[in-house]
Parts: C-alpha cells; structure tokens; sequence
C-alpha cells in the first residue's frame, strides 16, 4: 500500500498562550486608547470624564500594551499605543515638574484633611495617626454617629471646634490645643462647603475651605457637582487673601470637573508626585500609585504649600491629605 504524502501539523502549547495573550493585549491596548481620547471629551457626558481620573493606570497599560504589540500583532498598533500612553504620562509629568512658590519664613500651619466616610470602627487608628502627624487642623469630613463623643473622650492635644455634624454627615474640625480659629458661616451660594474657618499663619490669617462630595452617578448629580464646583470657584477662587479649598473632590486633576473648580488656583499637587488618596488600601510595591488623588488642596493669595503627602490605610475608604502652608510671596 503506498504510504501517504499528507503531513501532521502541530501546534505548540506555548505558542497558542502566546498568541492568546497577545490578542488580549491588543484587545486592552485599543481599549486604552480609546478610553484616553474619550477622556477629553468629559464636558459632554459625564461617564467620559470619569474616564480621565485613571491617566497614570491608562498610562501604564497602554505602555504594556505597546510592548506587546511589537513583538506580537502589529506594529502600527504598537506605535498607537505607545503615543496614547506618552499623551497620558504628559498628562501627568506636572505632579512632578511643576514647583511651588518659595515660601518667605518659617512660619507654618499643617492641614490634614480626611473622608472619614461611615467607618467609625477607624476611629482609633484615625486619631493615632493624626496626633502622630501633629497636624494643627484637621478636617473630618462625614464624621457622623458619635464620632464627636469619641474624640472628646480622648486625651489627645485637640479640641473639637465645630457644633455636631449629626448622623447623616458633616465636617468636624479638630485644632491643636493653643492655635485660635474661627468659624466662618457658609455662604447660601456654597451649598456644597461643609465648613470655612480662619486660622493664624505668621502675622496674615488663612481661610481654610472644607469640601467634600460624592461621586456622579447620572447626569443630573454630575451638573449639579458642575454648579457648585462652579459656585465654590467663583466666590472663594478669585480671593486674593489666602484662601485652601481642601477636601474630597471625588475627580482627578485631569477631569473636565476639577478645571472647573481649580480654576485660576494653585494646585498643591504640583511638585510632589503622584499620591493616590482612593482607594485606600495598600497594594503590595506599588503602593499610592495603585489608585487615583481624588482628595486635593488648591489655594490662591501669598501663601505656599511647603510639605505635601498622603497618608497610609487608616482603615477608612480615603487616604488622609496632609499639607504645609507658609507664606510666600505674591
């Protein structure tokens, strides 16, 4: 019987997982671009600028994807990936790039400021982490339930200087025992400030704007964010004494929202990396990069920000911010 020409053709394992790995990063790499390009067309639809807080992941997948793409499917696509991720890590360079005025004494006021959320079995390891950070102000926001009860039974170097926020929410503010503060009342038009207050810094005062805010799920609580982020900007952003809008944004310095309302403003970002506030927990080696800075400081008038970092997981959904005001001049 004559023996037959036909051939058996085999596929190696290996090299199927290859392809099947690279198709997926194809797959995520497209996706990544077009998550970038649509980010910037956040004024139009509000899922879109929720798109732009993540820049640094989309910058970091799209990279990975580039690599891929060139030893793999296309090289067009390769090149594709490798521009989106340059316009997002441009997007991000201003963190460290960008400097802060030079401050003109050593005079200073530590802000710290946290979105306590409905954790109040972090009350303890917020407190320790607070009086270990010696903070002068400290601004808990939606510290509901007897958070107030709490502090006031602790011995820690604080008083509480705002009335009871109740249950549903509210900013507490604690000072250091010997810094004076006032307590300003909250204009009509600023419905979404939960407190103002005025503390010493050298021989000038500084107004300290407490914010916080939940993030859009329709289009109508994402314009309604619009208006008051639009409301905050017009009536405290254009002060030429100092003024610290501080708080729970709920959006990236790269969101149509946070143009809105750092308009004209200092961002205290600048100059001091990348420091994810949410979420909050811890990833292995990464660390604060894993998440996106959604809690910020932005000040105008003759002050600077001359110390900035986030803290650890403090058993809340936000990482707390800690800023250094002097004067500056300007």
């Amino acid at each position: 019987m004559p023996s037959s020409n036909l051939s058996t053709r085999t596929i190696s394992p290996g090299s199927s997982l290859t392809r099947t790995l690279s198709f997926m990063m194809f797959l995520i790499g497209w996706t990544a671009v077009l998550a970038t390009t649509l980010g910037f067309f956040g004024s139009t639809w509000w899922p879109l600028d929720m798109l732009s807080d993540w820049r640094l992941i989309l910058a970091v997948v799209l990279a990975a994807a580039a690599l891929a793409a060139g030893f793999g499917y296309s090289r067009i696509s390769s090149i594709v990936f490798l521009v989106a991720a340059i316009v997002n890590a441009v997007l991000i360079a201003p963190m460290w790039l960008n400097d802060q005025a030079q401050l003109t004494s050593s005079d200073r006021v530590r802000i710290i400021s946290l979105d306590v959320g409905s954790t109040p079995d972090a009350r303890e390891s917020v407190i320790e982490w607070i009086n270990m950070s010696e903070g002068d102000i400290v601004l808990l926001a939606n510290a509901g339930g007897n958070w107030r009860q709490y502090l006031e039974g602790e011995n820690a170097p604080y008083r509480v200087v705002t009335d009871d926020p109740g249950l549903t929410g509210g900013t507490l503010v604690l000072a250091r025992s010997g810094i004076p503060v006032t307590i300003e009342d909250v204009p009509n038009v600023l419905g979404a400030v939960d407190v103002i207050v005025t503390v010493p810094l050298g021989d000038q005062k500084v107004t300290i704007v407490g914010v916080s805010f939940e993030r859009p799920v329709n289009s109508s609580a994402y314009s309604e964010r619009i208006d008051e982020f639009t409301a905050i900007n017009a009536r405290m952003g254009r002060n030429t004494s100092p003024t610290v809008i501080i708080g729970n944004l709920e959006a990236a310095r790269w969101s149509h929202a946070f143009s809105v309302i750092a308009n004209g403003m200092n961002n205290s970002e600048d100059g001091f990396g990348y420091m994810a506030t949410f979420p909050s927990y811890t990833v292995p080696l990464v660390s604060e990069y894993a998440g996106t800075p959604v809690d910020h400081a932005l000040y105008v008038g003759p002050i600077t920000v001359s110390h900035r970092r986030v803290g650890p997981d403090v058993g809340t959904d936000h990482r707390p911010l800690l800023i250094d005001l002097s004067p500056a001049s300007g």
